[in-house]
C-alpha cells in the first residue's frame, strides 16, 4: 500500500468522520469498498456503474434479465480479474503510451466509419466521459499485451504430443 493510502486509512481510523463530503448528509456513506485487489480497491460506485452498463445492454438487446445478485457477482468477478491483469501488466513493465491509445482510438473510429471527433461525440452523447473511455482503452491494450506476453512465453505443442494425448486413455471417452 502506498504511503499516501496508508496515511489516509490511518487518519480515518484515528479521526472518525475526518473524510466527509460537504454535500453528503451526516452518517450517509459516500462510497464503499466492495473488493480489495492486492494494493487497490474496487468501489461500490465502480461496480454499480459497470452493472448499469450491462443492464442497459441487456435491455437494449431484448434478452431476459438474469437475477441481479448473479449479475452483480459476475460483474464484480470481471472487475477483479481486470484489476489483477492491470496490476500484473504494470509489475512486468508493460506500459501504454498516449500514442498507443491514440492509434487504437483512430482504428476504432475507422472501423466504425467515422472520424475521431465523431467517435468522441457518440461516446459523449451516450453519457460516457471521453477521458474515462480513453483510460479504458489504455487498460484494454495493457491487458492484451499481457496476454500476448503469456502466450508467447509458452512452449509450442508438437504433433507427437497431440498424437499421444489423443491416443491416451483420458480421451478414450471422447470428452476434452
Amino acid at each position: 500500500m502506498s504511503r499516501t493510502a496508508a496515511f489516509f486509512f490511518a487518519a480515518c481510523l484515528i479521526v472518525p468522520g475526518a473524510v466527509t463530503a460537504q454535500s453528503a448528509p451526516s452518517g450517509v456513506p459516500i462510497d464503499s469498498i466492495v473488493a480489495l485487489v492486492d494494493e487497490d480497491v474496487i468501489l461500490r460506485s465502480e461496480l454499480d456503474l459497470a452493472v448499469a452498463g450491462i443492464v442497459d445492454r441487456i435491455r437494449a438487446s431484448g434478452e431476459a434479465m438474469p437475477p441481479m445478485n448473479l449479475l452483480e457477482s459476475q460483474v464484480l468477478e470481471r472487475l477483479i480479474i481486470r484489476e489483477l491483469q492491470i496490476q500484473r501488466a504494470l509489475q512486468t513493465g508493460i506500459r501504454i503510451s498516449d500514442a498507443d491509445v491514440d492509434q487504437a482510438m483512430m482504428t476504432l473510429a475507422q472501423q466504425n466509419g467515422m472520424t475521431l471527433q465523431q467517435l468522441r461525440q457518440v461516446i459523449e452523447a451516450d453519457g460516457e466521459d471521453f477521458a474515462e473511455f480513453r483510460r479504458n482503452i489504455g487498460e484494454e491494450l495493457m491487458t492484451e499485451r499481457l496476454r500476448q506476453r503469456i502466450v508467447n512465453s509458452m512452449d509450442p505443442i508438437s504433433d507427437t504430443e497431440v498424437d499421444i494425448l489423443l491416443a491416451s486413455e483420458d480421451l478414450a471417452g471422447g470428452e476434452y
